[in-house]
């Protein structure tokens, strides 16, 4: 089997695994606290705010073993985009392609997003696994090993989006897919040009299909944690992404408000001592945040559009179709 856990796998298969990040009792732990406080509710996602209310996770993001892989693949100086999704039996096994995608697709979309063609290229999805990939209940991801390199830069635009769209193609049907070997405790690397999905488990495939919480026996429930971790330049182009994309959330449409949300957190203003004291202890780990009169605004938008739907709800009324 190729070695996955060297940080030249970031560049040569599209993600490096980081393993033993945490024991057993730390998984554990982890695990019991995520199952009393996902069981009060029926989404499939906490997001930045609840994150940063828990200690015990926004711990994770500073782990001697998580924070050396980056160092040696991104560099001494490295920044986090806190995008957070902390999830629950989510897997997405639906579409044309079973769920499989790149993180970047609504990137690409954009034919000026042209960095994601260039060879310097460097950010990527930083997860953190609670339990075994297994063949019966899934887990962790599997990845099209080397997709990421569908992105060529032809110095034209147009091109470069033609190439990739016939490339990606063609790698789904006749590239090297595999389940990806995450044991509890592990941690996964992976470009956001990787076409991968979550591991499906035989037990799950139908219920996997739907954009919900799967049912699963409480000792195979599946928790993930996700960030992004990239250089500086990398975080400046994805958050000029995301504000378009949080222009065009709208919770009376049933949109999550995701993008809303995690842009009106300015570090270090929004940021519990906790967290900022982690921070200068690491001396490497930099926050990535947009221009405070800009967080204000998704700030202000996010708490008017959820004050809203909550209004709507307790009147009886559902969201627009």
């Amino acid at each position: 089997m190729p070695d996955f856990t060297s940080s030249d796998s970031f560049r040569k298969n599209g993600f490096v695994l980081i393993e033993n990040v945490l024991d057993c009792d730390e998984v554990a732990r982890l695990r019991v606290k995520l199952s009393k406080d996902f069981s009060r509710h029926t989404r499939t996602m906490e997001t930045i705010r609840y994150f940063l209310e828990n200690k015990e996770l926004h711990a994770l993001q500073f782990n001697p073993k998580i924070i050396g892989k980056l160092k040696e693949v991104v560099g001494d100086d490295f920044t986090y985009v806190n995008n957070i999704e902390i999830q629950c039996n989510s897997f997405g096994l639906n579409g044309r392609k079973d769920g499989w995608h790149p993180d970047c697709g609504s990137e690409v979309a954009d034919i000026s997003n042209q960095y994601l063609f260039e060879s310097g290229y460097l950010f990527g999805k930083v997860g953190v696994f609670l339990q075994d990939n297994t063949l019966e209940f899934g887990g962790g991801i599997d990845a099209l090993v080397g997709g990421h390199r569908a992105f060529r830069n032809f110095g034209n635009p147009f091109f470069n989006y033609v190439f990739w769209k016939l490339a990606s193609e063609f790698q789904h049907k006749v590239g090297k897919k595999i389940t990806v070997p995450v044991k509890a405790g592990s941690a996964v690397y992976f470009d956001s040009r990787l076409p991968h999905r979550s591991s499906p488990g035989t037990l799950i495939q139908g219920a996997g299909k739907k954009m919900a919480r799967v049912e699963l026996p409480p000792e195979h429930s599946k928790y993930v944690l996700y960030w992004e971790a990239t250089d500086s330049r990398g975080a400046r182009d994805f958050l000029r992404n995301a504000q378009k994309r949080a222009i065009l959330e709208d919770a009376a449409n049933g949109s999550e408000l995701f993008f809303t949300e995690y842009l009106g957190y300015v570090y270090p203003e929004h940021y519990p001592s906790s967290y900022k004291r982690l921070v200068e202890l690491s001396a490497s780990v930099r926050i990535a945040s947009i221009d405070p009169m800009r967080a204000m605004c998704f700030r202000t938008l996010y708490q008017n559009q959820t004050h809203d739907l909550d209004s709507i709800e307790r009147i009886g009324l559902s969201p627009a179709p």
